[in-house]
């Protein structure tokens, strides 16, 4: 099966659960929410109704902003530095959690019950959890593989005199950690899929196991993630270059662009659903692997031991005495 036909496959597996599309929109709504609440109840008595705060709906006032954020009556650096970093705590934990339940809904196992979603994340939320680990520590190691990239040209650079290096370094480390990060986060999904699939708890082994999954099938999985990245690349693309041929100067404005980007993110969240529906697709189309199955230790049988004969018995014994 085609990259393309495993994206079909996703997008119709996706149409069919808008209750998936819901959740994974409002996932991605609520943090979000919850930082401009904050940030907006702080804006208001600072701001009210005035042409400053009228100059703030100019797209391209940036100073203005700046002025704003780094006014005293507003409070908002402090604010805007911890809210998005428990912002993005928050998105990690139920990120972690939605794709408990998806994974247990796309798999359809027979013992998910009569709500698979819950029972999903009831069920998958620790292993999951423990898959999270070791993306992260996976993570952190391409992301020092591009750091040494990166110092490695910029002393060449020095060394040789030439600019340009400190330019090739930065694509040699981009291009490596780009693809690098594709292989863990395929290998991530597939260690996650693998465990609901076959109700296994080796998560590293799953994921390490995904590696090699991964890497003896570049054919099919490299135009697979490069879709991943592409399509919502393309949709945001799309809305920023709608949006930059007009400014939001009205109410009714401001009411608009809360639907477009509203829109944007809701389809985000099928792409969200279809990409999993894919990678479910894919994972089943190559015969479902047991990534996560535990080590098979092969025990050494004992030797059968063969039962003599009454007379056999007496002429050894008799033998012996």
């Amino acid at each position: 099966m085609t990259f393309a036909r495993l994206l079909i496959h996703g997008f119709r597996r996706a149409v069919r659960q808008p209750r998936l599309i819901f959740l994974a929109y409002a996932v991605c709504l609520l943090p979000a929410l919850i930082v401009v609440t904050l940030v907006g109840g702080n804006l208001a008595p600072a701001l009210d109704h005035s042409l400053f705060a009228r100059a703030i709906l100019e797209g391209r006032w940036f100073s203005v902003w700046t002025d704003v954020m780094g006014s005293q009556a507003t409070a908002l650096v402090p604010l805007l530095e911890r809210g998005t970093l428990i912002g993005l705590i928050l998105a990690a934990v139920l990120q972690i959690l939605l794709a408990a339940g998806i994974v247990e809904v796309l798999v359809r196992r027979e013992d998910s019950g009569a709500t698979p979603f819950v029972s999903g994340v009831v069920r998958n939320a620790w292993t999951f959890v423990r898959s999270a680990f070791w993306f992260v520590i996976a993570a952190a190691l391409v992301g020092g593989i591009v750091a040494v990239c990166f110092v490695a040209f910029r002393r060449l650079a020095s060394a040789r005199g030439n600019g340009w290096y400190d330019v090739v370094g930065l694509l040699v480390g981009a291009t490596v950690g780009l693809l690098l990060f594709a292989l863990i986060d395929l290998a991530y999904d597939l260690s996650r899929i693998a465990a609901v699939r076959h109700r296994d708890k080796k998560t590293l082994r799953g994921f390490l196991r995904g590696l090699g999954f991964v890497v003896k099938r570049p054919a099919l999985f490299a135009p697979l993630y490069l879709s991943f990245v592409i399509m919502p690349l393309a949709l945001h693309a799309l809305y920023y270059a709608v949006r930059s041929r007009w400014t939001v100067a009205s109410a009714l404005g401001v009411v608009v662009l809360l639907i477009a980007q509203q829109a944007v993110m809701l389809a985000r969240a099928t792409l969200k659903i279809t990409f999993w529906g894919a990678e479910v697709a894919c994972f089943e189309t190559l015969g479902a692997p047991r990534l996560c199955r535990p080590k098979t230790t092969v025990r050494r049988s004992p030797e059968p031991r063969v039962a003599l004969a009454p007379e056999q018995a007496g002429g050894e014994i008799a033998s012996t005495t």
